[in-house]
């Protein structure tokens, strides 16, 4: 039993605390002075890529002299209509660790990463696989990170960048077959308009076909494929003199790369050249074909 006028006991008791109080000072001192500046990359910073494609990103810490031992972050890409997040690999660690978690957000436009033991002496943390869905530039962003190295010191994170995936649509070469044709004056032939590559993928089109010479022939119709112009989001307009033909499709079922044929008549013996321009293809997707 302690009482009041007991001096001995509470100058004891005193000195315990007193010296509880030091090696606590102590050892925050000694957590600060273990700290390290370092640095976050994301690599590739810049990638472009195809619809439908993969691209993996590395999340690498720099300058990990006493390795990594814990780490957290969040990660984030601005357009999930562009490309989303569809897996984090660990490294240190995997994801079945009970002090691991791994968290990807319903709409997968960002993640949130928790590895409480991961030791290893790489400066890589993580690798995060964006599959991309739509046409357009994605950023992905490193937030809220968090390293602790072998000692349980943190580093301190100076500076992160971003990575940056630009995602085209697929390619194709338009051309209009056959290239010569042979027309009797007065008659008619049809040639087609070809996107190689787009073989039951197309959803909308439009172009501008002309004549140089609308006196030697002229363009007298036009069949669509995949459409009619009956339709509301079809729109077909023949110049007066049919030297020109402008078509829009809004929506399209084509199943195979012919999107028009064009009929052309010979006006009067001579020969001149058909050609097309402004043309924009676009698939089921509405993802816009690079022509």
């Amino acid at each position: 039993m302690l009482f009041a006028n007991d001096p001995p006991k509470r100058i004891r008791r005193i000195g315990v605390i007193l010296l509880i109080t030091c090696l606590l000072v102590t050892a925050m001192t000694g957590s600060v002075a273990g700290a390290t500046n370092t640095s976050v990359s994301l690599s590739p910073e810049q990638e472009s890529v195809s619809v439908g494609d993969s691209v993996a990103v590395d999340i690498i810490v720099d300058d990990v002299d006493n390795g990594v031992n814990s780490y957290s972050f969040t990660t984030e890409v601005n357009d999930s209509d562009v490309a989303e997040i569809t897996e984090v690999t660990l490294q240190g660690t995997s994801a079945n660790d009970t002090l691991t978690s791994v968290d990807i957000s319903e709409n997968r436009s960002s993640a949130s990463v928790s590895a409480g033991v991961a030791d290893h002496a790489d400066g890589l943390i993580a690798t995060v696989t964006l599959q991309t869905t739509g046409t357009g530039t994605a950023e992905l962003r490193g937030n809220d990170i968090a390293i602790g190295d072998s000692d349980a010191n943190s580093y301190s994170v100076d500076s992160v960048n971003s990575a940056t995936v630009t995602v085209q649509g697929q390619s194709t070469d338009l051309t209009i077959q056959p290239d010569t044709r042979t027309i009797a004056d007065g008659s008619t032939a049809t040639v087609d308009i070809i996107a190689p590559g787009t073989d039951s993928d197309v959803g909308s089109y439009e172009f501008n076909a002309s004549v140089v010479n609308s006196s030697t022939a002229t363009i007298e119709n036009v069949a669509l494929v995949g459409t009619n112009e009956s339709s509301s989001l079809t729109d077909v307009t023949i110049s007066e003199d049919g030297s020109t033909v402008s078509v829009a499709v809004g929506s399209s079922t084509g199943n195979d790369s012919r999107i028009a044929t064009l009929q052309v008549a010979g006006q009067q013996r001579g020969s001149t050249e058909l050609f097309v321009t402004d043309v924009a293809i676009g698939d089921a997707d509405s993802n816009s074909y690079v022509v």
